[in-house]
């Protein structure tokens, strides 16, 4: 036992609150139901060690992190009558509010720095990309004055806020070289968990939920329209060639393109953290991280994610010898490997990607939706979130019923890009993806090694993981709350970083 946990440990009032919080959740647990004493025991697991241990900021804010990968949600109201009274030809990604798990140690997050800010013991910094995305709410609040669904509107303006307020918070809490070495470990926890679940339920061919409908409903039944099947699931349905039988594996979530996304975000930091840095020191479990990570990324046959990963592999690989973290003869090496592999996967992978080019088909369909609305509404665009409320009115149909012009508004517009251009317009367009780029500027100056090593790793590693995500959703959506969390929090760090350069030397640690 550290002398810090005994002092900890020693404190009167630690001792009385947490005697207070246990004889509380006692008595409460007598009346309780099995799920809901499972539930309040786990969140008594999680507060325990936050009073004992000596940051509690960065206990909450690993917790925060770690959390933000798992799809475990309470909604606010049921999703079945909210589709039942839209009654829309398809299921948009988000159509009720709910309470995430990250959602609890994020709250916990935001009153001790509101305390903080109270008491005066910090000062608020604003970034200047706050004002950018204070801009695209401002707007987006606009493009609802027509929409034909406020309630789908309000429910993402709400959830595009709370990202806001996660880079708002990251860029004023992440102050340290400590808080910044915690960050990356939360991050690889997630390649490691993520890569491992994925290769479990490819290898198993497990792809339930682990816990069952332990904790309620795990999926909405589809519409009487939908045409999905099992055979969706399939990468070739008519096992035409060495794929049959297989399918899109994925991780902690219900979605290979989630699986991947969050990947795509923490496989740059995964392959830097194996090179010379001044972060990890450990590189061999790094590799092994890198490793499983790879693999489940794989296994999630995300053709658009893997073409993020091509263009972010290739950055990366260019800005690490730029950078004097691969050396030469290292870098000439694994170039070498890194041919000869790509040189022996593609033939499979273009017999992968030319299999169901029906899907190809839908997505381009899709896309013409899109620009038929930008071209109405170029301005405002259909209201945020509305994008497929009036998609049947912007679409191309045939009278032959198994054409591609007449599924386009079954499903959400796969492309974040057009979907955000055509819901919001072309000024909000610009206000968000201009907040987002300006700390991608930053980034790429920071990630040189001229002052503070650990600061240059960690411009890197965030420049990286936004460059990946930012090619792979360019023909995919991007609706998962935990993946557009870590990109906020990615921005915000690079924001963070960016101050601390300004100011001439390292804050105190938090």
């Amino acid at each position: 036992m550290t002398s810090s946990t005994r002092e900890a440990m020693a404190s009167p009032w630690l001792a009385i609150s947490a005697g207070v919080v246990m004889a509380v959740a006692a008595s409460v647990s007598l009346a309780l139901r099995p799920l809901s004493l499972g539930v309040l025991l786990a969140a008594l697991l999680a507060l325990v060690p936050a009073l004992l241990v000596r940051d509690a900021r960065l206990y909450w804010l690993t917790l925060f992190i770690v959390a933000l990968q798992f799809d475990v949600e309470k909604t606010v109201i049921d999703g079945v009558a909210v589709l039942n009274a839209l009654r829309l030809d398809g299921r948009p990604w988000v159509f009720v509010p709910s309470i995430r798990l990250s959602d609890l140690p994020f709250a916990v997050l935001l009153a001790l720095w509101l305390k903080d800010l109270w008491l005066r013991r910090t000062r608020l910094a604003v970034p200047s990309g706050v004002w950018l995305a204070g801009g695209f709410l401002v707007w987006a609040v606009f493009s609802l004055a027509g929409a034909p669904s406020r309630y789908l509107g309000a429910i993402e303006l709400f959830r595009q806020a709370k990202f806001i307020l996660v880079f708002l918070y990251v860029a004023n809490a992440i102050d340290s070289d400590r808080a910044l070495r915690r960050v990356w470990a939360a991050v690889l926890v997630i390649v490691l968990l993520q890569g491992a679940v994925t290769i479990f339920r490819f290898a198993f061919d497990f792809y339930d939920p682990f816990f069952g409908e332990l904790f309620g409903r795990t999926e909405i039944a589809e519409l009487p329209e939908s045409r999905v099947t099992e055979d969706n699931y399939l990468l070739d349905p008519r096992a035409e060639g060495g794929l049959g039988g297989w399918r899109n594996s994925f991780g902690t979530s219900r979605s290979g393109a989630t699986t991947s996304q969050l990947l795509l975000l923490g496989l740059p930091l995964a392959a830097l953290a194996c090179t010379r840095n001044a972060v990890f020191r450990r590189r061999l479990g790094c590799v092994l991280v890198l490793a499983v990570g790879l693999v489940g990324f794989v296994l999630t046959f995300s053709r658009s994610s893997w073409m993020g990963g091509v263009v972010a592999g290739l950055v990366g690989y260019w800005l690490a010898v730029r950078r004097g973290y691969l050396s030469a003869r290292t870098a000439i090496m694994l170039g070498l490997v890194l041919t000869v592999t790509v040189v022996g996967i593609v033939p499979n992978y273009m017999a992968y990607v030319t299999r169901r080019l029906v899907n190809v088909e839908v997505r381009l369909e899709q896309y013409q939706t899109a620009r038929a609305m930008l071209t109405r509404h170029p301005v405002l665009g259909v209201g945020l979130n509305n994008s497929m409320v009036n998609a049947r009115e912007y679409g191309r149909f045939s009278f032959a019923l198994s054409d591609v012009h007449n599924r386009t508004y079954e499903a959400p517009i796969h492309s974040f890009y057009l979907a955000l251009l055509a819901e919001v317009g072309v000024i909000g367009f610009v206000l968000y993806t201009s907040a987002l780029l300006v700390n991608v500027r930053r980034a790429w100056r920071l990630s040189w090694p001229s002052g503070n090593p650990v600061d240059a790793f960690s411009a890197m590693a965030a420049l990286l993981g936004l460059v990946a995500l930012g090619a792979g959703v360019l023909t995919n959506p991007m609706f998962d709350d935990g993946v557009q969390t870590l990109a906020w929090l990615y921005a915000g760090i690079i924001a963070s970083l960016d101050h601390r350069s300004g100011a001439g030397k390292p804050r105190p640690s938090p």
